[in-house]
């Protein structure tokens, strides 16, 4: 079986003659007077640690290709997202101007006609007189006017 010298061994393995002395001290490669004489076995099995090395690097590359091209598409979302924010933004300013344009409730005259077909109580006054505001349909206090059976016949 052929033998290499350290020096051959880091030329074959393209690594530093350091390194290969430290790998013949790890793999207990036996040192002789001339320093150490690695058989073709383990500088076969050297190579085939450096592809596999190579290959998780290769693989590595890959991973991280891949995220930061995730990291991309989500940097362009978030961008997206925070244009949207932006415009909901501005709708909510204007919604907001636009309601305190609206006439307040004294001022809004109710209809003469019943347009919609909803009946409506004749009795005006059913609420406190002393709460110049309706009160919303969350309030107890509160009476609907809403008849199911409005356009059943009868």
């Amino acid at each position: 079986m052929k033998t290499y010298t350290v020096k051959e061994t880091a030329e074959l393995l393209n690594v530093g003659m350091r390194s290969v002395q430290k790998r013949c001290v790890r793999y207990g490669v036996k040192k002789t007077d001339e320093g150490f004489m690695i058989p073709q076995s383990v500088i076969d099995e050297w190579q085939k640690k450096n592809e596999q090395k190579k290959n998780i690097h290769r693989h590595q590359g890959e991973r991280v290709d891949a995220l930061e091209k995730q990291v991309e598409n989500l940097t362009s979302e978030l961008e997206r997202y925070q244009q949207v924010i932006i415009q909901h933004q501005k709708l909510i300013r204007l919604i907001t101007q636009r309601l305190n344009q609206l006439p307040s409730e004294t001022e809004l005259q109710e209809p003469e006609e019943n347009t919609l077909g909803v009946v409506r109580n004749q009795e005006t006054n059913h609420y406190p007189e002393n709460n110049k505001k309706r009160p919303s349909m969350n309030d107890p206090s509160f009476v609907s006017n809403y008849d199911p059976n409005w356009n059943k016949d009868e």
